[in-house]
């Protein structure tokens, strides 16, 4: 019986901005597509409490970009930009066999988008470039755009308070409303159910966004920072852009419990010029970076090891499946556990080398196991070489 297809797919619209074509992406129209659908995503998922966008490049080449370059050329293009350093990629932390990846921007990316643009000559980031209101607020919480660099140009500009509820603009990459909400914790909840971050930013094109110029809209992440800080009678509290943006750089820090503010309030009081004053939200964002940073040199466990061998068994089956070759599952497994014992990696180095060398095999163009085990012997072959050069 045939998949049933959704009749009615609103159709999506594919931006490449000239400004980024030229700034970020060495003039490469498909890069420039990728770069703005991405930082759109990540933008509308910060916006609802989350600091990435996941999905399969096979989800980006067709939910973003319906299918407007060949799969290989998308896969090129998004390392391309994570090489570059504008984006960060990374696998679900919690399971190494995952196929999808996470996109982040944070602020080592956004430097690199800052410095390029300057290098472009784009002096007004802001309105130059034409980038949507949500993707904005992700540059100026990440510090692309600081109070340092505030453009000069005769734009009117948009009402800060009014960036998160500002209506949708005709050069909105994906519009932004959806009848989901975005947990971080849901991430494999959504996964098992066959949905994916891809599938909600393209359902989110039959919405119509219907929200207040006068009301600041919190996250469900945010609000409960803003809770915490009124727990510990933090003053000036007020639910405007400015609070929200100090919760959203919380939230994107990871301080989001009591225990965490109150011993970043303990932090902040030590500077001589807060000693026996009462704190405000500011105060804290003020002294957040040197509190993280004594954070990280205190001593953390090991993680443990998520990824078993039965992990990776299961995705050579899943990988046979996909390349038509599933008549010699049990000889891919065999063969795959044979290289694994013989090389001595632990699980989760194992299966990252997998991943790339399926990667490499999809941007070959020859999808077949015989083309990855040729693939897995080149990347092999590297490893022993490197090894002899060290000894």
């Amino acid at each position: 019986m045939a998949e049933e297809v959704n009749p009615v797919r609103p159709d999506i619209a594919i931006v490449i901005r000239p400004s980024l074509k030229r700034a970020c992406c060495e003039g490469d129209a498909c890069r420039a597509a990728v770069f703005n659908q991405l930082l759109y995503c990540i933008a509308w998922k910060h916006k609802k409490g989350r600091d990435y966008w996941y999905g399969t490049y096979e989800e980006i080449c067709t939910t973003l970009l319906d299918d407007s370059w060949g799969v290989s050329k998308v896969i090129k293009e998004v390392k391309a930009l994570v090489a570059q350093g504008f984006l960060e990629q990374r696998r679900n932390p919690a399971k190494g066999w995952d196929q999808t990846r996470q996109y982040l921007f944070g602020e080592e990316q956004a430097k690199k988008f800052r410095e390029a643009c300057e290098k472009a000559e784009i002096s007004c980031i802001e309105h130059q470039i034409g980038l949507p209101p949500d993707v904005v607020h992700l540059l100026k919480i990440t510090n692309a755009i600081t109070e340092n660099n505030k453009c000069n140009c005769q734009i009117q500009q948009i009402d800060s308070a009014n960036l998160t509820n500002a209506s949708v603009k005709s050069n909105d990459a994906i519009p932004k409303t959806s009848s989901k909400t975005s947990n971080p914790k849901t991430y494999d909840k959504d996964r098992k159910n066959g949905e994916s971050d891809a599938d909600e930013v393209s359902s989110s094109h039959s919405s119509t966004q219907t929200s207040s110029l006068s009301k600041i809209v919190f996250s469900e992440e945010e609000n409960a920072v803003y809770t915490l800080a009124e727990k510990l009678h933090l003053i000036s509290l007020k639910r405007d852009d400015k609070h929200k943006v100090n919760c959203a750089i919380l939230v994107e820090k990871g301080v989001t419990t009591l225990e965490q503010l109150g011993s970043l309030m303990q932090f902040c009081r030590q500077e001589p010029y807060l000693t026996g004053k009462a704190l405000n939200l500011k105060n804290l964002i003020n002294g957040l970076e040197g509190w993280l940073q004594l954070q990280r040199q205190m001593p953390t466990p090991e993680p443990e090891q998520t990824v078993t061998e039965s992990d990776i068994a299961s995705m050579v089956s899943a990988w046979s499946h996909i390349y038509k070759d599933s008549d010699r599952i049990v000889e891919h497994q065999q063969e795959v556990a044979r290289i694994h014992h013989e090389y001595g990696m632990d699980n989760s180095t194992f299966l990252d080398l997998l991943h790339d060398v399926k990667e490499d095999t999809e941007y070959s163009g020859d999808k077949s196991m015989r083309s990855f085990f040729r693939m897995l012997e080149i990347r092999l072959r590297g490893k022993r070489k490197k090894a002899a050069q060290v000894c």
